[in-house]
């Protein structure tokens, strides 16, 4: 059996962080999907290659681009609406390569969790450096701010006036 590996030690790392949104998963799921991420996300712009962002099925694949990290490419690997699960893989292809699962459940009393997951995969020695600095500190500020935006995009329909 022959050794197929590139002998390039690739970081991986995986962080999960839940937040509370202030509505029913019925309004926040949809939220996820590569359009209405446009609602709350200052800065997103998702660029659909194939299928539909405003009502994504598994299959869609989008682009991103980042002033700092450049183009990433990202596929909608799962969707299951009845169980308000989405996951994404996306990648960086000069950086990493990351796996997003995203499960909103409702709360006793009213509201959402949502329960953000990503495995981050370097590809590069750029990549690994992302990787380590993808701290759970950082991980967990990122998806705060999430819950920040959406929560303020629930509450007036407007996205934050800053991106965070």
């Amino acid at each position: 059996m022959s050794d197929r590996s590139s002998g390039f030690p690739g970081r991986v790392v995986e962080r999960t962080h839940t937040i509370v949104l202030n509505d029913e998963p019925d309004r926040v799921f949809p939220l996820f999907g590569p359009e209405r991420e446009t609602d709350w996300a200052t800065g997103w712009e998702p660029e659909i290659v194939a299928g539909d962002g405003l009502a994504p099925e598994r299959g869609c694949v989008f682009r991103t681009r980042d002033p700092d990290r450049g183009e990433t490419v990202w596929l909608l690997a799962r969707l299951d609406r009845e169980r308000h699960h989405i996951g994404y893989v996306r990648t960086t292809p000069s950086s990493d390569l990351a796996e997003i699962s995203i499960v909103v459940k409702a709360l006793r009393g009213g509201g959402s969790s949502a329960r953000i997951t990503y495995r981050i995969t370097g590809l590069s020695e750029a990549g690994n450096r992302y990787v380590e600095g993808f701290t759970e500190e950082r991980y967990q500020e990122l998806i705060d701010e999430w819950a920040l935006a959406i929560n303020h995009f629930l509450t007036t329909g407007e996205q934050l006036p800053t991106r965070l």
